[in-house]
């Protein structure tokens, strides 16, 4: 929506013209849009044609009609609903066009005036949306467990991956408005009602099926797709979590389909649970007789104890994955070790533990990562999101000018009320530092500088928060690096190790002499890295 108005705002801008005719809203391809560059208007497509029409009308109504009407057209003319009611993710996007034609009609209540202040305030509001629905980082080692959608994981990879609750949802029908643009069939499905054109047969599939039932197929098969998506996730080990209750979903309907005529495989034991299950073993596809893996199903039919059993001293390792309760181990049949443990591979896919005497040499094993509470973890969170506005702010407008910031500048960030205090805070501290004054008479190089150093057939990448070229025939440059936070003395080492690395490449780079600068701005102590 905000690339659309975008383009209704500012009609001269070919690429925001470009851009909006990709849109939900349009649905060009490139193909279709291209010929609108060119000379001979006969060969743009009719569909091309009609919207830049559509967005022409629009730009010229913008300064008479009232935001709502605006965005009532841009709906109306462009059938949005109707398109989006096909869509897999449609309801939401028909929700979310909802609440911004709310938020016009309160932004235009409120006085608040133009369109482009209107795409101004839809953009903070996407942001700020952005940052309350951020997943808190973790850092390497801790003890805690992500919760994610099955679309919202897409093009991630974790290596455990537990779907829980696979049997819940129910089998809902298509309901609402369905529509099939490939085919030219759309009706109307609620409980109890029905368009006619939901009975009608479906044209060129082969067999006889009515518009309702294939709409049914369609989500099966995105059950499906959605079930392939959530396992594939998962590098190392897989839970599939069915339940007992209820009448079972078509995710549910999915796997067992997957896992039809899997053969049986003898028994085995869940190394989480270490209840006993049936292992299976299942087929590759299209390579009869080829084995595809083994998963492991087990029965839990009571509570299971809040502390898993240790593994027994002789375990039966399955060879890809586990339905319901299981698990999948990264390599099966490879030797493994693990501190005070030595593993051997023996016959089949069993394998024998026995316990090592200790190394009085060796050095002592990883103590476990202390716990993290969630109020910690919110506050990392927040602090680091918070030392990453303050990035973007100093790479937009660098501690270099005076005034600093300079009057009237637009920050890239929205600040809350306690990220506000700090940044004031931090305006006070770097305009009262030494290193402030020393930069206000060096010419900025650069801000957030890509470096790049090509080392034994390897390149390293990074980017450096300011460099700057002190005046004078010796052209002695400085590399600053900024933090956010309190002074910390064990990740200090870290940083100067990175400032190195940055003052080597510069002065391999340009052959000049180059000094690297730690700052903390919230307390304006600047250090020098030797």
């Amino acid at each position: 929506l905000r690339v659309a108005l975008s383009a209704v705002d500012v009609p001269a801008d070919r690429s925001a013209r470009h851009a909006a005719l990709k849109t939900i809203f349009f649905g060009l391809s490139d193909e279709e849009i291209l010929p609108l560059y060119g000379e001979d208007p006969t060969a743009v497509p009719a569909r091309a044609r009609e919207a830049v029409a559509l967005l022409s009308r629009l730009s010229a109504r913008r300064g008479r009609s009232s935001l709502p009407d605006l965005l009532a057209a841009l709906y109306g003319e462009t059938g949005v609903d109707f398109v989006a009611a096909r869509i897999p993710d449609g309801e939401r996007i028909v929700r979310n066009l909802s609440k911004a034609a709310e938020m016009a009609r309160a932004f235009e209540w409120g006085g608040a005036g133009s369109l482009k202040l209107f795409l101004a305030e839809i953009r903070r509001k996407a942001a700020e949306g952005r940052e309350e629905d951020e997943i808190p980082d973790f850092e390497e080692g801790e003890d805690a467990v992500r919760l994610s959608t099955i679309h919202g994981a897409k093009g991630l990879e974790f290596p455990v991956v537990i779907l829980g609750g696979i049997s819940r949802g129910g089998r809902k029908g298509p309901e609402g408005l369905r529509a099939d643009r490939v085919r030219g069939l759309s009706a109307v499905i609620f409980p109890g009602f029905r368009t006619y054109s939901a009975f009608r047969q479906v044209p060129d599939v082969g067999r006889p099926v009515t518009f309702e039932e294939w709409e049914k197929e369609k989500m099966a098969a995105e059950e499906r797709r959605l079930l392939y998506v959530a396992a594939t996730r998962a590098k190392d080990r897989l839970y599939l979590v069915d339940g007992g209750k209820g009448a079972g979903s078509t995710l549910r309907d999915a796997l067992r389909e997957g896992i039809d005529g899997a053969t049986a495989a003898g028994e085995g034991r869940c190394l989480v649970t270490g209840l006993p299950g049936e292992r299976l073993r299942l087929e590759e596809s299209g390579a009869a007789g080829q084995s595809g893996g083994e998963l492991l199903s087990v029965a839990v039919t009571s509570p299971l104890r809040e502390e898993a059993p240790g593994p027994p001293s002789l375990i039966a390792v399955p060879s890809i994955v586990s339905a319901r309760v299981g698990e999948e181990p990264p390599r099966p049949l490879a030797p493994f070790a693990f501190p005070g443990i030595a593993a051997e591979r023996i016959a089949g896919d069993r394998v024998a533990v026995e316990e090592e005497p200790p190394d009085p040499l060796a050095p002592p094993p990883d103590l476990p990562p202390a716990p993290v509470s969630l109020a910690e973890l919110h506050d990392r969170s927040r602090g680091k999101r918070f030392g990453e506005k303050v990035h973007r702010v100093l790479e937009a407008c660098p501690p270099a000018t005076d005034p600093w910031p300079p009057p009237g500048a637009v920050l890239p960030v929205t600040w809350d009320g306690e990220e506000e205090r700090r940044w004031n805070a931090i305006v006070v501290a770097v305009r009262s530092s030494g290193l402030y004054r020393e930069l206000l008479s060096a010419r900025v190089v650069g801000t957030e500088l890509p470096l790049l150093r090509v080392r034994g057939g390897t390149a390293d990448e990074a980017r450096a928060d300011l460099v700057v070229l002190n005046p004078g025939p010796a052209g002695e440059m400085r590399v600053v690096d900024y933090k956010t936070g309190e002074r910390d003395r064990a990740l200090e080492e870290k940083y100067i190790l990175q400032l190195r690395e940055y003052r080597d490449i510069l002065s391999g780079a340009w052959r000049v002499s180059v000094r690297a600068i730690l700052w903390y701005v919230e307390s304006g102590a600047s250090f020098e890295v030797p």
